[in-house]
């Protein structure tokens, strides 16, 4: 793995123009290059040897409001080979919003292009289809940019139309020219979702048929999109914690910590020991209970009712420790800027166990139930088949990518917390289709539980949050008894934490793939940005893809193994 100052030296070395900044700030690599350049900074920075940024983990913008080159166009690298990322930057001007398109590089850039058209209204030139992705095409202004008011509402009716009277034209699949079926039959357009059962979520599924075998799709997300990065510059930093229950309320945890530690890092503190071993139990801890929806409800879209219920009886056992440490089970709000919400209670490592052992029971019968049945086998094995090469150029993380046999684990590529003092086995499949993604998320709830229980042995005793007011609420019972630590709860609450100007991003391992925040700070209270790069989103792109010429059924377990969470993909 190169290091930052490498990296920066190996672009500057190449671009000796075409660079225009360059910085390291908390450990993030960042390049500031003009316009111009960027195709061509794309292709080195994927092709040269020593970097192989060959995923594409997010495009976005950031949006200064009142400078001439208003947007600022943000891509973040990664490299499946040296495991280093890198941040590359363009200015665009207000009038003229418009960069070179880079999915001629990497295919993935497709939808987050898209997103960043239709949230700040930045053009890509040579997109291969830039339409919006979550407003409707009626759709005035785009709601991300600094002017456009967060109370403003909007007519679901397309201009100069009669209130009601509006009928939205019959979508058309992008690249798909005429093509007849079998003995010159038309095609057949189907129609699957907003809502449909084998959907579990709001998504809409646009497929050309001939007979039942998919000629094209066109796959389209933005139902449940419901403003999170408005509503979370809008507040506090800390405001914006239940925010992030909410991207994927199968593993709430999980988001809660990322965004945690991306405030963290723009301050650069760190939490406690106790803390972090607390962090990555309650992870770990929600990671099975994403999993096990995850498998169960395969299954029960499958025709096979008993492993449902026997997914759903074990994942009830997880909530209850979820409950436990917490006092909630979905939407967990557990984790603290600076800390947690809570200690561990008595008794919690016994709980754990007993839970664990009937977990692991319930785990194994549903596994048996399932692929001792030729059905399930039939409808899994070879099927949703895609390369590792072409699921990095979507830029697909997590169970998905590990299925096709890429050993691509953030808890272990790039450890955080302390997941470098553990010991735990990377599940990696071979074939890369749907029972691959299914034995590794079987294999990955056996490592979790593996994991907490380390855990349980090796927490230190101490405290379980940062001790800084500028940093972390203080506890009830000081604030009740001692009037410095009600000045701090008072300033916190009614200003909020303040991290210096900067920018940073955390990426760490969800249960879908890599979470990642990004955050701009302008050094008040709320976030001046505050990104989301959610897995769900990236590995829904390759759908389409991954059912082309199969048969009608085959989507319903390729989608279910994608595990597409609407908060997570929608935002």
């Amino acid at each position: 793995m190169a290091d930052n100052a490498t990296i920066l030296a190996t672009l500057q070395s190449r671009f000796t123009s075409g660079i225009e900044r360059s910085d390291i700030y908390r450990d993030d690599a960042s390049v500031t290059i003009a316009p111009e350049q960027l195709l061509d900074v794309a292709r080195f920075a994927r092709q040269e040897a020593s970097l192989s940024f060959d995923l594409l983990l997010d495009v976005t913008a950031v949006d200064y409001l009142g400078q001439q080159a208003r947007f600022e166009v943000v891509h973040h690298l990664y490299s499946t080979k040296h495991h280093h990322r890198l941040r590359l930057k363009t200015r665009v001007l207000e009038k003229e919003p418009i960069v070179d398109s880079v999915v001629p590089v990497w295919v993935g850039a497709n939808w987050l292009e898209r997103e960043t058209f239709d949230m700040y209204g930045v053009r890509f030139r040579g997109h291969p289809d830039l339409r919006r992705i979550y407003m409707y095409e009626e759709f005035q202004g785009h709601p991300l940019r600094k002017d456009y008011p967060k109370e403003r509402r909007q007519p679901l009716i397309g201009p100069g139309s009669p209130q009601g009277n509006y009928q939205p034209a019959i979508p058309e699949i992008p690249g798909l020219t005429h093509v007849e079926g079998l003995l010159g039959a038309e095609l057949m357009r189907v129609q699957l979702g907003p809502s449909h059962p084998a959907t579990h979520g709001t998504v809409r599924i646009l497929l050309d048929l001939d007979g039942e075998t998919i000629v094209n799709a066109d796959v389209q997300v933005g139902y449940l999109h419901r403003g999170f990065e408005k509503e979370c510059e809008s507040g506090f930093y800390y405001q914006a914690i239940p925010y992030t229950d909410r991207l994927n309320y199968s593993s709430a945890i999980l988001c809660n910590v990322g965004y945690c530690m991306a405030v963290e890092k723009l301050f650069g503190a760190e939490v406690p020991p106790r803390c972090q071993f607390i962090r990555v139990i309650g992870g770990e801890i929600a990671r099975i209970a994403d999993h096990l929806l995850c498998v169960g409800a395969t299954a029960l879209e499958l025709n096979a009712f008993t492993p449902f219920l026997y997914a759903l009886q074990a994942r009830e056992l997880i909530w209850d420790l979820v409950n436990a440490m917490c006092g909630a089970r979905v939407t967990s709000n557990f984790v603290r800027i600076g800390g947690v919400s809570a200690d561990l209670p008595a008794g919690f490592a016994d709980q754990c166990r007993a839970a664990f052992k009937r977990l692991l029971e319930l785990v194994e019968d549903t596994e048996g139930l399932l692929l001792e049945n030729p059905i399930f086998r039939a409808r899994m094995e070879g099927v949703g088949v895609m390369s590792a090469e072409r699921l990095i150029e979507y830029g697909v993380t997590g169970p998905l990518l590990r299925a096709a046999g890429v050993d691509l684990d953030l808890r272990r590529a790039q450890p955080y917390l302390v997941y470098d003092q553990l010991d735990f086995d990377v599940p990696l499949g071979t074939q890369g289709d749907n029972m691959d993604r299914f034995l590794v998320r079987l294999a990955e709830m056996r490592q979790s539980v593996r994991i907490v229980e380390q855990c349980l042995k090796m927490i230190p005793d101490g405290p379980i949050d940062i001790d800084d007011p500028a940093l972390r609420f203080p506890g009830k019972g000081r604030v009740y008894g001692r009037m410095e630590e009600l000045i701090n709860q008072f300033k916190l609450v009614t200003e909020g934490q303040k991290p210096p100007p900067g920018e940073v991003y955390v990426g760490t391992e969800s249960a879908n793939g890599e979470i990642g925040y990004f955050l701009v700070s302008d050094g008040t209270g709320k976030p001046y940005k505050c990104r989301a790069r959610t897995p769900s989103f990236s590995n829904t792109q390759p759908l389409a893809e991954l059912v082309r010429g199969r048969l009608l059924a085959d989507m319903v377990p390729t989608f279910d193994m994608i595990n597409m969470i609407g908060g997570e993909c929608d935002r």
